[in-house]
């Protein structure tokens, strides 16, 4: 919930979690101009909450990985 709320604050948009994979994007599914932008500040807000977590629930292997990409994104359902 703490990745959610600020996700929901920055302006990106969550996708979906998947074990420990956290995924959001910005510049859809409503069009934003400065998304790179956007999203490379929520990277950025991102590493002092995970520090928070980790002093929180007294668990220093807590670790974030991010990565940001820029560009066309095609979706759809595998089954």
């Amino acid at each position: 919930q703490i990745l959610d709320d600020l996700a929901e604050r920055c302006g990106v948009y969550k996708v979906e979690t998947i074990g420990d994979c956290w995924m959001a994007v910005c510049g859809a599914p409503k069009e934003e101009p400065d998304n790179a932008r956007i999203m490379a500040q929520f990277a950025l807000e991102v590493l002092p909450t995970v520090r928070d977590l980790q002093e929180i629930f007294m668990e220093p292997s807590i670790n974030v990985r991010i990565g940001i990409h820029c560009g066309s994104v095609v979706s759809g359902i595998v089954r």
